[in-house]
Parts: C-alpha cells; sequence; structure tokens
C-alpha cells in the first residue's frame, strides 16, 4: 500500500501540471485565430463565464449555484469545438463534457455516497473512493479553470477589441 504522503505529493501535483499541460497545448496562434473569429455571443459570453468562473474559482470553496455561469462559457467552446484545427476541437470538446460532468457533479457525488451505502462497502474503502471521486472533480475545476483562464487572457480587450463588439 502506498504512503498517505507520497498520495498528497502527487494529488498537490496535479493542478499546477495541469496548468502548465493547458498552457502549452493553448499557445497556438491557431486558438487565437480561432476565438477571435467567433461570431458576436460566442465571442462575448466565454470572457464573462471565464472572468466570472476564475474570480469565484479562487475566491474560495465552489457552491453550486456558481457552476450556473459555467453555461456562459459552453456557446463558445462548442463553435470551437467545431474548428479545423486538430488541438483546439479537442481542448474545446474536451472541456465542454468537463463542464457537463462538473455541473452534474453533486449528484455523481449523491448517487456514489448512495451505491457505496446500499453495497454495504467497508468504511476504508469507501473512504478512499470519495477521495478519488473528490480529487478527480478537483482536477476537472482546475482543467476548467486552466481553459478559462487562457481564453480570458487571450480575448482581454486590453490585447485585442475583438470582444468588445457583439456585431
Amino acid at each position: 500500500m502506498e504512503d498517505p504522503h507520497i498520495r498528497f505529493v502527487k494529488a498537490a501535483a496535479l493542478p499546477p501540471s495541469n496548468i502548465c499541460h493547458v498552457l502549452l497545448l493553448l499557445d497556438l496562434s491557431e486558438f487565437r485565430a480561432a476565438l477571435a473569429s467567433l461570431p458576436g455571443l460566442e465571442r462575448i459570453l466565454p470572457v464573462i463565464g471565464s472572468a466570472v468562473i476564475t474570480g469565484c474559482f479562487f475566491a474560495g470553496q465552489r457552491v453550486g449555484y456558481r457552476g450556473v455561469f459555467l453555461l456562459l462559457a459552453m456557446p463558445g467552446l462548442l463553435a470551437l469545438s467545431r474548428s479545423s484545427v486538430r488541438e483546439v476541437r479537442v481542448v474545446s470538446f474536451g472541456t465542454g463534457v468537463v463542464i457537463v460532468l462538473l455541473m452534474w457533479g453533486e449528484c455523481l457525488r449523491l448517487a456514489l455516497d448512495h451505491g457505496l451505502e446500499q453495497w454495504g462497502v467497508l468504511e476504508p474503502l469507501a473512504s478512499e473512493t470519495k477521495i478519488q471521486f473528490w480529487l478527480v472533480c478537483e482536477v476537472c475545476w482546475w482543467w476548467t479553470v486552466s481553459v478559462m483562464l487562457r481564453c480570458s487572457a487571450i480575448l482581454c480587450p486590453s490585447r485585442q477589441s475583438c470582444c468588445i463588439s457583439a456585431e
């Protein structure tokens, strides 16, 4: 059995490595061009959603109602998932799937708790399963926030005026 301290170090290393991975993936001129070419609301809503979600994420615990702001980013992500550039398609579609899972996260957690209780799973195993589910949720949040930070940095009005007019 692995030492709990080693598991903690591995878990703590995931979010920073996740951010670096997203920054490397999204540091493409094609991604910037794909974002800038989005029409009207599909260009503005991801910026608004990115700002709200990243602010809520770094301000403190993510309460369930804040997850509704993830919906603001979905039109832009779905539009980007139709891009001709493979990396842009994969990151956009994958982030859209992760957002849907995050929005259903509390339901999935309750179903997991109920299932573990109904199946009579021993407490150590049930606790380990709950910790792993929590860790997966945290990685999903870090991934989503990393993508949104990158989107808002690319579409920031101070860098480009592409997100100011809704056309």
